[in-house]
């Protein structure tokens, strides 16, 4: 049975995040602060997670991620897709650990994302080159009708400029560095707009990393968006009150689209087949036996495996219990008020209380999967 294409709504968040590691507990942490700022499609950058893939989350939403293949545990990209927008996603291409992209159903036009996390300042030349190289790529790959946005750790200081320009408007921060000049020549190469420097707002809605010991406020993280849609990106900023434990800001764009769900046909039934009653056993055995007495030169291949089939869901149905969709949360509400604690010292700009309740919620995290595991064990 098929379901309509559906309109989600005509205004929609989106946001990138320098996450620093999806460590235990962490993706529960930022999926509550994705539900708490409407969320719908965050990139993140610095995942950490080893090789590709996707999974669901107990919240039900799409994680997807690309990272290195082996070694130590840093770079990665991915993005976590918020339940119901999960039914847009036309595809996803998982390209290096460095930038991936997910495209998605809307209207007027389709939206392709692409996340990227940019070497640092201390890399040396080439790899920044092939980097740049790679990114060009990727934005030459994507249909032109598309409504294209790229998020980022550019790890570039754009800055804040008074000269007139179609690409970067005057609302940047600080001093442009050379890593920022090639971004702009990048942007102006492929027609985007940086959608940090186009709206006003306070500093402290504009720097997106601070440095060890809070010694400078930097903006290097940019929604960048093609030109042409520039009319459709309502507002970039950053939600200062949001916290992961990482030393980047929550970057949330605005955009007035329409996204649409897709045509699909219903999702099948998952059954508990852990929970397999021996009703279910004794059903399918008799269906068989009856099966296997009828002249079986009379059916065809075709036909034997239907009834076959048919035999197996009907059991099912009758005896196998359905799977429960959501799994019970792991993580205390004790780890979650250290984590709100955490964000109050963060509000208060207390770096002391902060780095001592980080630790906290480290340990505390450690603990809840200590019990968590136990707890299976146990059940098993």
């Amino acid at each position: 049975m098929e379901r309509n294409s559906t309109p989600l709504r005509k205004q929609i968040n989106v946001a990138t995040w320098n996450v620093r590691g999806m460590s235990d507990g962490k993706v529960e942490m930022v999926e509550k602060e994705m539900a708490i700022n409407d969320i719908k499609v965050l990139g993140i950058s610095e995942s950490w997670w080893l090789g590709q893939g996707r999974f669901t989350s107990d919240e039900g939403n799409t994680i997807i991620f690309s990272g290195k293949e082996s070694g130590r545990k840093r770079r990665g990209v991915g993005f976590i897709i918020e339940k119901a927008t999960a039914k847009c996603v036309l595809g996803y291409h998982m390209i290096k650990e460095r930038i991936m992209t997910v495209r998605l159903q809307g209207h007027p036009m389709n939206i392709s994302i692409i996340q990227v996390y940019a070497p640092t300042a201390d890399a040396p030349e080439k790899e920044i080159t092939d980097f740049y190289e790679m990114v060009q790529d990727v934005v030459g790959s994507i249909p032109k009708k598309d409504f294209l946005m790229i998020f980022c750790d550019w790890n570039a200081k754009i800055g804040k400029t008074m000269e007139k320009s179609e690409f970067i408007i005057k609302y940047g921060l600080s001093i442009r560095n050379e890593r920022g000049d090639r971004l702009e020549e990048f942007c102006v190469a492929n027609s985007l707009i940086i959608g940090n420097t186009w709206f006003e707002h306070h500093p402290r809605r504009l720097w997106t990393w601070m440095s060890p010991g809070d010694r400078a406020r930097n903006q290097i993280d940019y929604t960048i968006v093609k030109k042409r849609w520039r009319t459709s990106l309502q507002n970039v900023k950053t939600r200062p009150g949001a916290d992961c434990g990482s030393d980047h800001q929550l970057l949330v764009a605005k955009l007035r689209l329409r996204l649409k769900a897709k045509k699909c046909d219903s999702a099948p039934t998952r059954y508990d087949v852990e929970s397999i009653p021996s009703q279910f056993t004794l059903g399918v055995k008799n269906k068989f036996e009856l099966l296997l007495r009828n002249d079986e030169a009379e059916q065809t291949p075709n036909e034997m495996w239907e009834d076959m089939k048919e035999t197996v869901d009907n059991a099912a149905k009758n005896h196998i219990p359905k799977k429960r969709k959501r799994k019970q949360p792991w993580i205390s509400n004790q780890t979650f008020d250290i984590a709100d604690g955490r964000k109050r010292a963060k509000a208060k700009r207390n770096r002391g209380e902060w780095t001592r309740l980080n630790k906290a919620v480290t340990s505390s995290v450690k603990e809840d999967k200590r019990k968590h595991i136990e707890g299976k064990k146990e059940t098993h």
